[in-house]
């Protein structure tokens, strides 16, 4: 780290020469140490991406299938059907829309697990951002006494106190609903 009031010209610093050079540089701790999350990050974006195709798509069939589902006592009056044939029909009907219709909920559940994840992760991410600013503004303020290095300092100690908050509150929010096995 370079002990002087020149703005900080390396890679993943300040692009602007006029920059205060309060940006750490790269290398610092979170950039190694969220490689691992990252990927949980990319893994829960494409698993919610997922989770959302199929609820439309489930949705989607659940829609037919209750439609299907009204016109069968139409079709029963119109054809040949006898009752045996209607009642085992609008039974298969009730099994499949009850079955989908699980779906529906299993794949609710899932989401909210997911996104509850996906938004505790972009906490720790938040979190070791602003633990790794403060370390190098701290450090920098040892050899840097200007007015705005304290200032940034105090508002990213401020940061730190809203998400330790935050996280807090995540952790104490209302439980998640837990699968419940379906009662027949």
């Amino acid at each position: 780290m370079a002990q002087n009031n020149e703005p900080n010209n390396q890679p993943g610093g300040p692009q602007n020469p006029e920059s205060s050079g309060l940006v750490p540089p790269s290398g610092t701790p979170y950039v190694a140490a969220g490689t691992g999350i990252n990927a949980s990050l990319a893994r829960l974006r494409l698993l919610i991406r997922s989770i959302e195709q199929r609820q439309q798509e489930s949705q989607r069939r659940l829609n037919v299938l209750r439609q299907q589902f009204r016109r069968i006592p139409t079709l029963a009056v119109n054809s040949p059907l006898n009752v045996e044939t209607y009642l085992a029909a609008t039974a298969e009907s009730r099994r499949c829309i009850a079955n989908l219709e699980l779906e529906v909920q299993d794949l609710k559940l899932l989401h909210t697990h997911a996104q509850r994840e996906l938004y505790t992760l972009e906490l720790t991410i938040r979190i070791q951002h602003n633990q790794a600013d403060l370390a190098h503004l701290k450090e920098q303020a040892r050899w840097d006494d200007r007015p705005e290095l304290a200032e940034e300092i105090k508002r990213l100690e401020s940061l730190a106190q809203d998400y330790a908050l935050e996280a807090g509150r995540s952790i104490t929010s209302a439980e998640l609903p837990t699968l419940e096995p379906p009662v027949r």
